[in-house]
């Protein structure tokens, strides 16, 4: 009656929308990327080995353990993503760059990546690296 008795609905966080804009509603479950896969591709294929694989681990596994329910190749991007776009790794990230973004469109075409995913991702790296 009234609207007293009835469960408020808290609000959604704006990170709770990004997800649910990005893969719908309700979004697939977290924990459905392989860590070990994602650090791979991201240490060998997008940045060539050029950042210690220690540094890229400990990246994937923070973002791994958040709230964004990353696919393999999502996790490997966004966890690149933070070395491609740390000043002091520019100048020799510089070449990997083109290679991550041609990567990172074959697996939006294989439909392994998100749409909004790699238009951030590709937004980002224009920044960067015009």
């Amino acid at each position: 009656m009234f609207g007293l008795f009835s469960k408020k609905q808290n609000p959604q966080t704006a990170l709770e929308k990004l997800i649910i804009a990005m893969y719908g509603d309700p979004p697939p479950p977290r924990g459905r990327a392989s860590l070990n896969d994602a650090v791979r591709f991201a240490n060998q294929d997008l940045l060539g080995e050029l950042v210690a694989l220690s540094k890229v681990s400990a990246q994937a596994k923070i973002l791994f353990d958040g709230k964004i329910p990353y696919t393999t190749e999502e996790l490997a991007l966004s966890t690149a993503l933070g070395f491609f776009k740390e000043a002091t790794l520019i100048s020799e990230l510089q070449h990997m760059q083109l290679f991550a973004r041609m990567q990172a469109l074959e697996w939006h075409k294989a439909g392994k990546l998100n749409a909004m995913l790699l238009q951030s991702f590709e937004n980002d790296l224009y920044e960067t690296y015009k």
